[in-house]
């Protein structure tokens, strides 16, 4: 690696420039020269790429909120225009570790801010589900990594697998029923549950109605009905305390018949529950397999559609750098519809055994493509895995340079789901470099307690019901009428991106770095605005029907 500090070699005047770049304090007429500098002058551009590499090093490891840039004199916040902020791609946050952790490099004095309490994201819950099978898809606490809080959770049909914070993990058998009091307590009121506690949960507490069961680290299973309990211990020790009898410890083999309103019993015979015989296999690959290849099934109808313009996998195609369009319209059409990665990764996707899914890991990630024609109405659906929203705006899909009719579709910092295009690029408008054009939002669908969490996004553009919703896995969540003022029925994508943003109309850094931070596992684009029907089916359609 080049190890040379091409920032000293600058002079004092230039390294000024640099600093007060970054910092957003340049004047209108200073923010211009310097531009013009950057793009004729390669060793300034070398010492700024350091410099903001530097800066990335700083914020990684300080994780705290840094000052923000102050305004111009002219009030306007000065930043890096899109072209030089991607200078680099995904070079810069290699630059800065090397050079932070080696200290070659000397940064100007920074004040780091105290932990401002009121601004911390916080999360509630005392457990995760970490798998499911049999379940309604409506089950209002149920979802792949969905967190629980304390109160009842009830259970139907099916089972679950869920991860106690404490360390404790449950499986439970339907029909059940459960209070979750905290991370290390929980009331069975219902129910065949198989309890696994390690050495760091020792002490996690299983209660029935007339019974206390402290588990000392190991493995046992409960059944729980209106007129008795029965417990076996698998492995390890537990302690039962039943009614007003003194504790007794049951070690491996052992068990008890706990009935209601009389006293305990040695268990004489235990019927395992089928599921819970199994044994803890969250995502047992019998099931992923069936699950896999029915989205599979499902898939093979949609990449037949006549609505469909553009159907993305993301899995691993043909050839390396290629995400191969699988719909009727890319087959038939004379240009490719596919899209070439640039510094995306290959992870593993909703079914880790069987299917990829792409994450976009740097500034400069990105999938390119490019769709001929002119729809009526659109609908952009993505299956994603959010871990953080890291910019103000985080890009799904992106019309390069925003003409009249192109969309963006993406996800604002706080959650919300944005949809616009582009009505009139010459129309003035009270930011003239902007155009005329309306985001449609949808309340906030994410917060970091969903971290990790598969979900389907789903958004649809219908100017003939003069109409834009949004959809969360299959469910409304948002509706607002189109103006006149902002209708348009003549859409377009040309030259787009999955995932970031290459091609931005203005020059603000703000719009310029919108990598999206985290997984996308399929992307489907229709040439209609779907119904709310339609996309609770898309969903059913492309979900995890069978997920353990």
């Amino acid at each position: 690696m080049d190890s040379q500090n091409y920032f000293e070699k600058l002079s004092e005047a230039d390294q000024s420039r640099i600093e007060r770049y970054v910092a957003g304090v340049l004047s209108e007429e200073e923010f211009d020269v310097f531009e013009t500098d950057l793009q004729q002058r390669a060793s300034l551009r070398q010492a700024y790429r350091q410099y903001v590499a530097i800066q990335a090093g700083i914020e990684e490891f300080a994780q705290q909120d840094m000052p923000k840039p102050a305004a111009s004199p002219t009030g306007k916040q000065l930043r890096l225009t899109p072209s030089f902020a991607l200078i680099g791609g995904a070079l810069v946050l290699a630059i800065a570790s090397v050079f932070f952790l080696l200290g070659r490099w000397q940064t100007p004095a920074v004040e780091l801010a105290g932990v401002d309490e009121d601004r911390e994201i916080f999360a509630e819950g005392f457990a995760v589900v970490e798998s499911f099978n049999g379940v309604s898809p409506s089950h209002p606490a149920l979802g792949k990594d969905s967190t629980l809080s304390n109160g009842v959770f009830t259970l139907e049909e099916g089972w679950c697998s869920i991860r106690f914070y404490s360390g404790a993990m449950m499986r439970v058998a339907a029909p059940a029923s459960l209070t979750v009091q905290n991370a290390w307590e929980v009331s069975c009121e219902r129910g065949d549950i198989d309890v696994h506690v390690p050495p760091a949960a020792r002490g996690f507490v299983i209660h029935t109605s007339e019974t206390k069961i402290v588990d000392l680290g190991t493995e046992f299973r409960l059944s729980v009905d209106s007129e008795a309990s029965q417990l076996k211990v698998i492995s390890g020790e537990v302690l039962v305390k039943h009614r007003d009898e003194d504790e007794t410890l049951l070690t491996t083999g052992e068990g008890r018949h706990l009935p209601l309103n009389s006293n305990s019993e040695e268990l004489t015979s235990f019927t395992e529950n089928a599921i819970l015989s199994e044994g803890f296999d969250p995502f047992s690959l019998t099931h992923e397999r069936l699950s896999y290849h029915e989205w599979k099934r499902e898939g093979r109808g949609l990449m037949n559609r006549q609505d469909v313009i553009a159907y993305y996998t993301f899995e691993n195609g043909a050839a390396d750098g290629v995400i191969e369009d699988f719909s009727l319209r890319g087959a038939q059409s004379s240009l490719s519809q596919d899209a070439t990665e640039i510094g995306v990764e290959t992870v593993p996707g909703r079914w880790p055994s069987y299917k990829t899914a792409k994450e976009f890991p740097s500034p400069g990630a990105r999938a390119r493509l490019h769709i001929d024609g002119e729809f009526s109405a659109m609908t952009f659906s993505a299956w994603v895995r959010i871990n953080s929203l890291d910019r103000r705006y985080n890009a799904l899909f992106m019309g390069d340079g925003y003409e009249n009719g192109e969309p963006h579709w993406q996800i604002r910092d706080d959650g919300m789901l944005m949809l616009s295009f582009m009505v009139d690029t010459e129309a003035p408008t009270k930011k003239a470099k902007e155009g005329k054009h309306k985001v449609y939002f949808s309340p906030p669908i994410w917060n970091p307690s969903m971290t990790g969490r598969w979900i389907h996004l789903c958004s649809s553009f219908c100017p003939e019901k003069r109409l834009v919703c949004h959809y969360v896995n299959g469910e409304q969540v948002s509706s607002e009428t189109i103006q006149d003022t902002y209708f348009i029925d003549a859409l377009r994508i040309g030259s787009a991106e999955i995932g970031n943003w290459g091609l931005p109309f203005r020059r603000d850094p703000k719009f310029a770095i919108r990598n999206f931070n985290g997984r996308i596992g399929e992307m489907i684009l229709f040439s209609r605005g779907l119904s709310a029907s339609e996309v609770a089916s898309l969903h059913r359609a492309t979900s995890r029907k069978k997920m353990p």
